[in-house]
């Protein structure tokens, strides 16, 4: 097989993951295995292993599909909303990609070609991207650089299996609504149920990485760790804040940006109260012991915890949301934290 090279404008990655320790994680020896034909791989394993393109060929895989799944300008974004370099990030978006298994949720909307309007398949391929980003960023910035990344992806894949198909139980009203709204609009375009419902559900599944790692760190079950964390988004009003912040329609890229880094804000605010609530002190290890758990924290700061919620309400009443208005009201969830 001939090698060959990168387009111009994928080059400066390629160069950044070929000259990087990334392809050392054994994960990507099955990336390897993969760009050779399956009688070579299978016949020649030690002889890939010691390939001396090793590492530019596990470069120029990553590159493509990273650039072919998130576009031209995801690693530029990336950088941009994280300062960090590619390396990192396409580490990030690995573990991603393994955990919530976007290679088969794409490969099941690519296969609606001339059944589904075009149109429809570019917006779930644009909520994947949402979703790459986000989670992207999140791995990228939470989870220790030194760690196995196939490791990585069955811990937090295993988080993702306990609560898959649960979410419904733990979203607010607000966010089902939303959830059912895209649910019916995928379906009356002809969207597969099944699929129509996993895509909608991506914003849910999106608290998944938050939930296992608090879970590891408090070493409380995973399901009293959701029902605290979802719980914790009714309490300060960070669901119809999120809900609010992703339906506004900003033509700035730095208003974008502005509201990218307040939405990231408020899961911030949302973990730190869950957080607070499971180190009170709990009763029982299901869902309703987490809830209660937050309760219990809000009760005891009632008068606090009502204000924000008379000023969400306020700002909802008066209006759309401006980047102006999300910050106000992210400040002062973020005061009745620091109380």
């Amino acid at each position: 097989m001939g090698w060959q090279n990168p387009p111009p404008d994928e080059l400066q990655l390629f160069d950044e993951l070929s000259n990087s320790a990334l392809a050392d994680d054994p994960y990507y020896v099955a990336t390897l295995k993969g760009y050779f034909p399956k009688e070579a791989a299978e016949r020649l394993p030690q002889g890939l292993a010691k390939h001396r393109l090793r590492r530019e060929i596990i470069g120029t895989v990553l590159d493509n599909d990273l650039v072919n799944r998130g576009g031209p300008l995801f690693m530029h974004r990336l950088k941009e909303a994280s300062g960090l370099e590619a390396p990192a990030l396409v580490r990030a978006y690995t573990i991603v990609v393994g955990t919530f298994e976007i290679d088969k949720l794409t490969a099941r909307i690519n296969a609606l070609d001339t059944k589904v309007a075009a149109a429809v398949q570019l917006g779930m391929h644009a909520k994947i991207i949402n979703y790459l980003t986000r989670q992207t960023l999140w791995f990228a910035r939470h989870v220790p650089a030194n760690a196995p990344i196939g490791e990585t992806i069955s811990t937090f894949a295993a988080g993702l299996t306990r609560l898959r198909g649960t979410f419904s139980t733990l979203v607010s009203k607000a966010e089902a609504q939303s959830i059912e709204d895209y649910i019916n609009e995928l379906r009356n375009a002809h969207v597969p149920d099944d699929l129509a419902d996993e895509v909608a559900a991506l914003p849910a599944m999106g608290a998944t990485p938050d939930i296992v790692r608090l879970a590891l760190e408090t070493k409380k079950p995973i399901d009293m760790v959701a029902g605290a964390y979802f719980g914790a988004a009714r309490t300060i009003c960070v669901d119809r804040l999120r809900l609010a912040a992703e339906r506004m329609n900003l033509p700035e890229h730095w208003d974008r940006l502005a509201v990218r880094r307040l939405i990231d804000d408020l899961f911030v605010h949302q973990r730190a109260l869950a957080a607070r609530a499971l180190s009170n002190g709990t009763k029982g290890e299901d869902r309703a012991a987490g809830v209660g758990a937050v309760e219990t924290w809000a009760n005891a700061h009632r008068d606090q915890v009502d204000r924000v919620d008379a000023l969400i309400g306020d700002l909802e009443r008066s209006g759309a949301f401006t980047v102006a208005r999300l910050t106000l009201a992210a400040s002062q969830i973020r005061d009745l934290l620091d109380a």
